[in-house]
Formats: C-alpha cells, sequence, structure tokens
C-alpha cells in the first residue's frame, strides 16, 4: 500500500465534513473538458459576495496534464483571480531522471521572489518523503516523512526547519471505518477524526478538537446522503454553527447548489446558491 500525503490522511472525513457546503453568496461554476492534451477549464463567477454588492469579477482556472505534448510536465493549476492576479502550479515526474521523485513549482507569476518549490519521493516503499520550502529562502522549509507499514495503517511526521517536535499523525482504516488521531505537541492541540461509510449512500463523519488552554476546543459532526444532502453542527468555544444543502440535478450536466448556515449564540442566518455548468 502506498503512504500517503500527511494532510490526506483525514481526506475522506473532511469531503464529509467540508466539502459542498454552499453558505453565502450566488456562484456560477462552470468546468469544461478540452482535447487539447486532457486540459480542463474552470471558471467562477460570484455575482453576490454574501452583501448587497454586486461582486461579477470571475475567477478562471485552467488545468494542463500534458501540455504542448510534454508528459513529464503537469500544469495543475494556471489561474486568474478576481484581482487580475495569476498564479501558476506546475509539476514534475521524475525530476532530473529520479523515478519516484516529483517536484513541484508554485509561484504568482507577476512576482517570481514569491515562488515555492516541493519535492516528493515515493520510490521508497513503504516511506514517502516531502520538502517544502520558498525558492529564495531554502532554509525555511517543511517537511514530511509518511509511511505505511501494514495494510490499512499509516503513519506520518511533519516538521519544520524551526525545529521543536514535530506533528504527528496516525490513520487507522478497515473497510468503511477510518480513524484518524493528530497531534501538534508544539501548540498543545489534539485532534481526532472519524469516517464511516454505512452504506453506498450514507456517509458519516466527526471530528474533535483539544487544546491545552480551553480542553475541548471544538466538535464537528457531519453527514452526507448520495452527495445530494449535507448536513453539519459545528461547535466551537465562539459559536455553534448547523449548516446544510442540497444538490438539485436540473439537466445532464447542469446542477443546482442551495444550502444555508445558522449560527446558534449569534443568531446570524446566511445562504448561498451556486448554479454548476459541466
Amino acid at each position: 500500500m502506498a503512504a500517503l500525503r500527511f494532510d490526506a490522511f483525514g481526506h475522506d472525513a473532511s469531503e464529509v465534513l467540508n466539502v459542498g457546503y454552499a453558505q453565502s453568496g450566488y456562484v456560477l461554476q462552470t468546468k469544461k473538458s478540452t482535447r487539447w492534451g486532457g486540459s480542463v477549464v474552470e471558471t467562477q463567477v460570484s455575482f453576490f459576495d454574501g452583501t448587497k454588492k454586486c461582486a461579477t469579477p470571475a475567477t478562471l482556472s485552467w488545468r494542463l496534464p500534458k501540455p504542448f505534448g510534454f508528459s513529464f510536465v503537469d500544469i495543475d493549476k494556471l489561474e486568474m483571480d478576481r484581482a487580475g492576479k495569476c498564479k501558476l502550479d506546475a509539476s514534475f515526474a521524475n525530476a532530473c531522471g529520479v523515478p519516484g521523485l516529483k517536484v513541484d513549482v508554485r509561484f504568482p507569476v507577476e512576482d517570481l521572489s514569491k515562488a515555492a518549490i516541493g519535492c516528493t519521493y515515493a520510490n521508497l516503499r513503504p516511506f514517502l518523503f516531502r520538502l517544502d520550502c520558498p525558492a529564495c529562502s531554502p532554509g525555511s522549509f517543511r517537511g514530511e516523512v509518511t509511511c505505511a507499514p501494514v495494510r490499512g495503517a499509516h503513519l506520518g511526521a511533519k516538521f519544520t526547519s524551526e525545529g521543536g517536535i514535530p506533528d504527528l499523525a496516525l490513520r487507522l482504516s478497515s473497510g468503511r471505518v477510518a480513524i484518524i488521531l493528530g497531534a501538534r505537541v508544539s501548540q498543545g492541540a489534539l485532534g481526532a477524526s472519524a469516517f464511516l461509510r454505512v452504506s453506498p449512500h450514507f456517509r458519516y463523519a466527526a471530528s474533535l478538537g483539544f487544546s491545552a488552554t480551553h480542553g475541548l476546543s471544538s466538535t464537528t459532526l457531519g453527514m452526507v446522503y448520495k452527495n445530494v444532502y449535507r448536513v453539519k453542527v459545528a461547535h466551537s468555544t465562539r459559536e455553534v454553527d448547523i449548516a446544510g444543502s442540497v444538490l438539485f440535478p436540473v439537466s445532464k450536466g447542469i446542477s443546482l447548489l442551495g444550502g444555508v448556515r445558522y449560527g446558534v449564540k449569534q443568531g446570524h442566518l446566511s445562504w448561498g446558491l451556486a448554479l454548476k455548468l459541466e
């Protein structure tokens, strides 16, 4: 079994708790696949930002898996945001002729001094090594090491150039169940999450956050049914949020996502709507 990235340990629980909720604003999202090297163009237009002000500028994202037929480079994202700023994310497989070595480059087009470089090496099973740093300041790096010693188990550690005790994580999964434990010892914080797939239609997830100062600092429970209906309740030291969303298939390639969010302590109600064209 291949080792996962450190931040991907809780991906299945995160998809239930954080993805697919329209809580504010009115958005048009389009996604179009082309025949040119498998490129994909995505556009997001925010008509309103959740206030009474109109915000029509769009965000354009372009993905080219094999630009100009070159298989060794993958442009993961070429994005222009509402402010007219461009960002480029590209990756190079088997970089420098080393099998299993992948190099990522990320930078804003208008300021190359802010470029960041990441290297991932995955050809030493069951380990995966990752190192990220600013291109102009390689001494300020972040790194991670993960491994999958046995089927269904993943261990990981994340560290920085500042030293200290690294962040630690453990993922245990079997069939339809996954449990993730994490610790940020330097910040005195612990986290836990769980994922359960009851059937092909029902998915449940929960997460807990602990801190040395507040004890149980956050709790989130969520459910997804058929990837159409989503409900979650999130409790923190500041607020209790109840959110839900429904995905309405209008026609082939056209869907409407609507959702609401209610803050119990502050009595704040917000809603959002997204029209998706694919």
